[in-house]
C-alpha cells in the first residue's frame, strides 16, 4: 500500500499547481471527516 500511496503521489506532483491544490483539499477534508467520524463513535 505504500509503494501505490508514493507512486500516486510522484505523479501528483507532476500536476500544475491548482490541480495539486485541488487534490490535496479533498485528501484533507477525507481525513478530517474521518477523524470526526471517528470520534463519534
Amino acid at each position: 500500500m505504500i509503494n501505490e500511496a508514493i507512486k500516486r503521489f510522484k505523479e501528483i506532483q507532476k500536476l500544475p499547481e491548482a490541480e495539486k491544490d485541488k487534490i490535496y483539499s479533498v485528501i484533507d477534508a477525507l481525513v478530517r471527516d474521518y477523524k470526526t467520524k471517528q470520534a463519534y463513535l
